[in-house]
């Protein structure tokens, strides 16, 4: 997913797929592109998901190996996010 800064929030649109413990999951760090290229224009947000605007879990993933665990995708919609959940700095 991309994040955009908007004053002291942050919005974030895009996906995520193949996410271990994604659909029982409630609090998520999550990786997206803040600026340019390389990994330098990567930020980590932390995100309480429950009752989240935007946010949505998609369908359940099968696969083949370590059913214990769920796999899922993770929608963003315009997921505004406080400027303060920025992980770092």
């Amino acid at each position: 997913p991309r994040a955009r800064r908007g004053g002291d929030y942050y919005v974030i649109d895009g996906a995520k797929t193949f996410i271990t413990n994604g659909f029982t999951g409630n609090l998520l760090i999550v990786a997206a592109r803040t600026s340019g290229a390389g990994s330098k224009g990567v930020s980590l947000f932390v995100l309480e998901t429950e009752n989240l605007p935007g946010f949505r879990v998609g369908r359940l993933l099968e696969k083949i190996g370590m059913q214990a665990s769920d796999t899922a995708e993770l929608f963003f919609d315009s997921v505004r996010v406080p400027a303060d959940q920025l992980l770092g700095s």
